[in-house]
């Protein structure tokens, strides 16, 4: 029940007796208490903070994606509105040819182009966690530093990338702690890339 219901139905009996009896029929009384209720009805509304709907719909989402508007882009994700796949894509060819119109002017890039990628990451992995997925365990490897000689040529690959096939492994992994199991993990999503683009 609002703290002003009272108020309210002071105001609509009166205004109801005064269009049932017409003129006159309302007292000096009913008046002062009319004025007093709506006067308690208008405070009342006054202080109560401006509530404010978000309405919208994927498609909304859509449109606003594209533009890169990212404010109404979080307003839409805090609602609730997911993206889905078609509107993660387009926004991120949107921020693609944002990228190559802030180069081609030389301008600086807005700020909405990495908050949209944000938005556009999660809902990525979002996506990929819906997807097929085949997991399986396999012994962890880790590098091998036991000698001096190992740890000069494990260093190798810091300077030149086609090292790493020649880093020194062992069985096993790191850990914080050195607290783990040996099994690791690997997940397998089919469908994470197209045939056309792997």
């Amino acid at each position: 029940m609002e703290p002003y219901d009272h108020d309210m139905e002071t105001v609509l009996l009166t205004l109801e007796k005064r269009l049932k009896e017409g003129p006159g029929s309302i007292s000096l009384m009913d008046v002062e208490e009319f004025q007093i209720s709506s006067d308690r009805i208008l405070e009342a509304l006054r202080a109560e903070p401006a509530k404010q709907e978000t309405v919208g719909s994927p498609g909304d989402l859509n449109k606003a994606a594209m533009k890169l508007d990212a404010a109404t882009v979080s307003a839409f994700l805090e609602a609730g509105i997911e993206m889905d796949e078609s509107t993660t894509n387009a926004a991120f060819w949107a921020v693609v040819n944002a990228v190559d119109r802030a180069e081609e002017s030389d301008q600086p890039l807005s700020a909405d182009v990495a908050r949209m990628l944000h938005h556009i990451f999660d809902a990525d992995m979002r996506h990929l966690l819906t997807r097929e997925k085949l997991t399986t365990n396999v012994t962890c490897m880790q590098p091998d530093l036991t000698d001096a000689e190992e740890k000069a040529r494990s260093m190798n690959y810091i300077f030149d990338d086609s090292a790493h096939k020649d880093l020194p492994l062992k069985e096993g992994r790191r850990c914080e702690g050195g607290m783990c199991c040996e099994a690791c993990s690997r997940n397998i999503f089919p469908t994470f890339a197209s045939s056309a683009e792997t």
